[in-house]
């Protein structure tokens, strides 16, 4: 793939897991008066790399665009702008006809999102309207915002709202405007119940930071495919635990009621059993957490960037406890553990190097899982253990033995490896 150069200024932008088959996120974009006569494109915000250009064959502003799960029947979100035609995640024409881009809201019950529409030829009259396949270029209404509360609310520049996002939980989003006597603050809710439940967007961080940044009206995206089809989102960064790794030079030992190697509501505290723990972006990594007798936590969370060593050599994990890894690190636990808990691997890599004897474990691929990643990146198992209990492989996720391509090792399963639709072995 070429650079992804030259990218000119562009009125819209939006980034997120766009095509669920292939790791990491993507971006499309606008562009306005590009020299190259570049209308629109695709890249990874990752690499800078492009996915797909699309060209106007001659100078051209185009002055909106749009990606958004609009279309159920194709997998993925669709893109579009005010150049010819729909498009769908690989960058397939879907439809000849497209309507004006608007922006994006999720409202109703199901998991594709709607459009933030006008009504009428004035462009202010806001409303909610609905992609309808039969009739590309013209969206239905589904709700009427402008005048259904006196005195109205009619907004400039395409109906546009002072905000929209989740601001009331759930996972649908909120509109705000202004009535038009500047009276009250309106905020407009979805009426409509629905079964599928996601925690509030906000606790996704880049969704927060989208809310925040963006200097132009236009719609927040999570990190994380959120459409028709989607698999069970990875958990947000905030966990709630008693105890906090420190780690680091003089506190490398995890016993019970001895070593403070932990923090409590940020204080030195041991660790006693039935406590909840976990290492975050703050445990210091450089140093291997070695174990000292049996230890009976209430849960165990991993949730870092960072790589993290557990040696079993003098102790072990046991009880009730189930185990959450999330973050692109690593976690590499040696030794065996009788604990009975399940073990669920959201992203990154769980490098089992001894015998996990009780727990059941479910992978998941995540945003960056998925074939191209060849075992590199996404929710993944490793080593040379054994799992005695069964293994379940979700959408994206990955078995790859050893400690990484070019560090084979062998694993065992005991009772059986499940490995649905879109999961992948990656062996070296």
């Amino acid at each position: 793939m070429d650079p992804c150069l030259p990218i000119v200024h562009g009125d819209r932008f939006h980034l997120t897991d766009i095509d669920p088959d292939r790791p990491g996120l993507e971006n499309f974009i606008i562009q306005q008066n590009n020299a190259t006569g570049l209308a629109t494109a695709l890249f990874d915000p990752g690499s800078g790399q492009m996915i797909r250009k699309w060209y106007a064959g001659a100078v051209v502003d185009v002055g909106r665009g749009l990606a958004a799960d609009i279309d159920p029947a194709s997998k993925g979100l669709e893109y579009f702008s005010t150049q010819p035609g729909i498009f769908n995640a690989k960058g397939t024409q879907i439809y000849a006809s497209q309507p004006f881009p608007p922006e994006a809201i999720w409202w109703d019950a199901d998991l594709s999102r709607e459009l933030v529409a006008t009504v009428g030829s004035s462009a202010e009259s806001p409303a909610i309207s609905k992609f309808n396949p039969a009739s590309p270029g013209s969206p239905s209404r589904i709700y009427t915002i402008y005048n259904e509360t006196a005195p109205g609310v009619y907004q400039a520049y395409g109906g546009r709202p002072q905000f929209w996002g989740d601001i009331l939980g759930d996972w649908r989003e909120e509109y705000l405007c202004v009535a038009n006597d500047n009276s009250e603050l309106r905020i407009y809710t979805p009426k409509t119940a629905s079964v599928t439940r996601l925690y509030t967007l906000m606790h996704n961080p880049q969704y927060r930071m989208q809310a925040t940044t963006k200097g132009y009206v236009q719609a927040n995206y999570v990190d994380y495919y959120l459409g028709t089809g989607m698999t069970p989102p990875p958990p947000p960064p905030m966990v709630g635990a008693d105890l906090l790794w420190r780690g680091g030079s003089g506190s490398t030992t995890w016993d019970n009621g001895v070593s403070g190697s932990w923090t409590q509501a940020g204080s030195v505290a041991p660790f006693t059993t039935g406590k909840s723990v976990l290492f975050d972006i703050s445990a210091d990594s450089s140093t291997t957490v070695a174990l000292s007798g049996v230890l009976q936590p209430g849960s165990l969370d991993f949730y870092s960037p960072k790589d993290q060593v557990i040696d079993g050599t003098s102790g072990s994990l046991s009880g009730g406890m189930a185990l959450m890894k999330a973050g692109k690190g690593s976690l590499t636990i040696s030794g065996t553990h009788g604990y009975s808990g399940t073990t669920t691997v959201w992203d990154g890599a769980l490098i089992v190097n001894g015998t996990l004897s009780s727990s059941p474990v479910t992978v998941w691929g995540g945003t960056f899982g998925g074939i191209p990643a060849a075992g590199a990146t996404g929710g993944r198992v490793g080593g040379s253990g054994t799992f005695s209990q069964p293994v379940t492989l979700g959408y994206r996720a990955a078995v790859t033995p050893g400690s990484g391509m070019g560090s084979a090792g062998t694993l065992a399963f005991g009772s059986g490896l499940v490995a649905q639709d879109g999961s992948y072995f990656s062996l070296d």
